[in-house]
């Protein structure tokens, strides 16, 4: 495993800083809207928002990559999300930072798909699932840390904020300075919904639900714990409640043992064992009464 980070250590550190800076930025927002007394109508657009940057730029971010390479796609992609969040620190409007919120994710896909696609050329067969695996231990860490490092701005003020667009500019580094050899440019097949749905329906469905139920709970899951009365009556401990960061760790360590087992077993059990985990988890904490 060791000799895997490695390899791909700079690519790991780059979506690490990516995503401690997202993650953090989520929360924060949500948690802002709330104390604002912002319906939660507009908290889950900035956040829908945000996710349709995601697919919408998937169509953008690889002509990026074809005309101007690997690293200067994310190099731009990164000065986006950095001049957005600066801006959004600067501008107290809630259809400029809808609009923004859009430009962040059509900007961040680039990102991913830099180091996706980086990921995966240079990793041989027999350890694709290994790298992929770690890629997601890494980007999960980053998430957490994210919410950690929000509990260290106990005030709503644009602190976080700032914090955010560090990381987006930190997280060129490791990218510009990397030794690794640039990946060779791919051509791009058409996008045929129909084709790759009946293709693997099963792979798209689970994604897409997998979507639903993460993109309401970042979204709205802090809301719900301020509705609680649990997160703005005791910062800055409070905030930890709110972000609920000390079970998120068990995300990214699995990981690995998911990552490592996949290339050995079948797909479907593998996704309905993962299903199962995650209901009984879920069912367990309801149960205990310890959700938040």
């Amino acid at each position: 495993m060791l000799k895997n980070v490695a390899s791909f250590f700079s690519l790991y550190l780059a979506t690490l800083l990516m995503l401690v800076g997202t993650g953090l930025f989520n929360t924060f927002l949500s948690l802002w809207l709330t104390a604002a007394s912002v319906s939660e109508i507009w908290v889950g657009a900035q956040m829908a928002a945000y996710y349709f940057g995601l697919v919408a730029g998937a169509r953008v971010g690889h002509k990026l990559i074809i005309k101007f390479g690997h690293i200067r796609a994310y190099s731009a992609g990164a000065a986006i999300v950095t001049a957005a969040l600066l801006t959004m620190a600067l501008a107290d409007n809630l259809w400029l930072w809808l609009a923004l919120r859009l430009l962040v994710g059509l900007a961040m896909v680039t990102q991913f798909m830099v180091v996706e696609s980086w990921l995966n050329e240079q990793a041989e067969n027999k350890i694709r699932g290994s790298i992929f695996a770690l890629y997601m231990v890494f980007s999960g860490l980053g998430m957490v840390l994210g919410q950690f490092a929000l509990v260290m701005f106990p005030e709503l003020d644009f602190k976080p904020i700032i914090f955010a667009a560090m990381c987006s500019v930190l997280c060129l580094v490791p990218i510009a300075l990397t030794g690794r050899l640039h990946p060779a440019m791919q051509v791009p097949v058409p996008i045929k919904p129909r084709y790759y749905f009946s293709l693997v329906p099963m792979s798209l469905a689970t994604v897409f639900i997998t979507g639903l139920l993460t993109g309401a709970f970042y979204g709205l899951g802090p809301v719900f714990a301020v509705r609680q009365g649990s997160a703005m009556t005791r910062p800055p401990s409070s905030w930890r409640r709110a972000s609920r960061p000390g079970w998120w760790p068990r995300g990214p360590w699995a990981g690995w043992p998911t990552g490592s087992i996949a290339p050995a077993s079948s797909a479907s059990l593998h996704c309905c064992c993962c299903w199962w985990v995650c209901h009984c988890g879920a069912g367990c904490s309801c149960l205990t009464g310890h959700c938040w």
